[in-house]
């Protein structure tokens, strides 16, 4: 491989471990909301009377499926990025 199709391909890929580490941070900042929707479901839970119980599961449903929904988006949106900018980086050095 000639010195600039290598730095083409070192671009793409340092694009994509940028992406990764967007994702990461992404990832975390889903987990602390997420974590700080169940403190407020338990405390709502306690504050409130005998339908408090019920209330506290449907929320900690509520918050486990949005985060199970928002985890698989992030993966799919990652995967697809890193696919494409592979993939363009190919066809860019197969045209030179």
């Amino acid at each position: 491989m000639s010195d600039d199709m290598e730095r083409m391909l070192r671009n793409a890929l340092d694009a994509v471990d940028h992406g990764r580490r967007w994702a990461m941070v992404g990832l975390g900042a889903l987990f602390l909301a997420t974590l700080l929707a169940l403190f407020a479901a338990m405390h709502t839970g306690r504050l409130t009377d005998d339908d408090g119980a019920s209330r506290v599961l449907f929320l900690s449903l509520l918050a486990i499926v949005l985060l199970v929904a928002s985890c698989t988006a992030i993966l799919m949106l990652h995967v697809t990025r890193t696919a494409k900018t592979i993939l363009r980086a190919i066809e860019l050095l197969r045209k030179e």
